[in-house]
C-alpha cells in the first residue's frame, strides 16, 4: 500500500469518528436536556400541590370558625369576613342562617395561597355545629 492511500484512509476514519462523536454527543444532550426539563417541572407540579394543601387547610379553618359562631350565635350571618390562621388569612364568603333549612347554616369559605384556591361550602347544624354536608366548588 502506498504512502498517500495510508494518510487517505487513515483522514476518512478521523473523520468517520468525528462525525460519530459529534452525532452521540446531541443524542446524550437532548436526553440530558429532556430529563432535566421533567425534573425541573416535577418539582413545579410538587410546588402547585402543596399550595393546594394549604389553601384547602385555610378554608376548612374557616369553616371551623363558621362551626363555633353558628354554635355560639344560631343566627348569626357573616359576609367577608377575614379569619387571621397563624400568618395567613382564609375568607368566610357567607354565613346564612337557616339555609337550606331552618336549625340548618350554609357557610361558604375560600382559602388562597399563592395562587392556588380553595372554595368550600357546607352546611352546619346549628344546634350542635355538626357538619352534614361539604362540597368543594369550582367558584363561590
Amino acid at each position: 500500500m502506498s504512502k498517500t492511500k495510508m494518510q487517505k484512509n487513515r483522514t476518512e476514519r478521523g473523520f468517520f469518528a468525528l462525525i460519530t462523536i459529534t452525532i452521540l454527543g446531541l443524542v446524550f444532550l437532548f436526553a440530558v436536556l429532556t430529563l432535566a426539563q421533567q425534573g425541573i417541572m416535577g418539582r413545579f407540579m410538587l410546588l402547585d400541590v402543596e399550595n393546594k394543601l394549604k389553601s384547602e387547610g385555610l378554608a376548612e379553618a374557616c369553616v371551623q370558625a363558621s362551626r363555633i359562631a353558628t354554635v355560639n350565635d344560631p343566627q348569626r350571618a357573616i359576609s367577608n369576613l377575614s379569619v387571621a390562621v397563624g400568618t395567613q388569612t382564609c375568607t368566610v364568603v357567607s354565613l346564612t342562617p337557616n339555609t337550606p333549612a331552618s336549625g340548618e347554616s350554609r357557610v361558604r369559605a375560600q382559602g388562597v395561597v399563592n395562587g392556588a384556591t380553595t372554595n368550600i361550602e357546607a352546611i352546619i347544624d346549628s344546634d350542635t355545629g355538626d357538619v352534614t354536608a361539604w362540597e368543594e366548588l369550582y367558584a363561590l
